[in-house]
């Protein structure tokens, strides 16, 4: 099965994220489904049900405080130059990268990303034109802040209007 952990964002966030979201729409990209925004931890990718029971056995020793993250500012991951993602980029960068390692380190997944970068994913894009970015520069952004207060393994499951993502376990902040 496909897994992933993720923190889900708050409903109040997932409503402005949405707006900016709006704004996009304008540029050419297939736009997340808003029940999918989220701030991916780490991506397992396939894994056998066995593995995806450690994992959650693994996370329940998963100590965290509340998070307060904010959203400043938007960027494109890109492939040869060109956008493919857009995001909004989700700070501080410290704490998150902390619980990051700490996810990692419990679940004891190797991956063979080098680099962290917290982000809610916006859209996909292919064939961006010339002017995209700075297009994409230029949507308004006003400062949203949100608490992470919950981890959660996810299932994603393939159907044919696309993704569904299933909780399989979740693991809540204590002060």
């Amino acid at each position: 099965m496909r897994v992933f952990i993720a923190a889900e964002l708050p409903q109040e966030t997932v409503q402005q994220v949405k707006k900016i979201q709006h704004a996009v729409r304008q540029l050419p990209g297939t736009q997340t489904c808003t029940q999918h925004f989220h701030l991916t931890f780490l991506f397992l990718g396939e894994q056998q049900p066995h593995r995806v029971k450690e994992i959650g056995q693994a996370l329940s020793s998963l100590h965290f405080s509340p998070l307060t993250c904010h959203i400043r500012s938007s960027g494109t991951f890109e492939y040869k130059g060109q956008p493919r993602v857009t995001f909004l980029k989700v700070e501080p960068q410290e704490p998150l990268e902390a619980l990051h390692e700490a996810i990692v380190t419990l679940t004891r997944f190797t991956h063979e990303f080098n680099h962290f970068s917290p982000h809610i994913t916006l859209s996909r894009v292919k064939n961006a034109p010339d002017e995209f970015k700075t297009q994409f520069a230029q949507i308004p952004l006003p400062l949203i802040s949100f608490v992470i207060n919950k981890i959660v393994l996810f299932q994603s499951i393939r159907e044919p209007l696309g993704h569904v993502y299933k909780r399989l376990f979740t693991v809540e902040a204590h002060d």
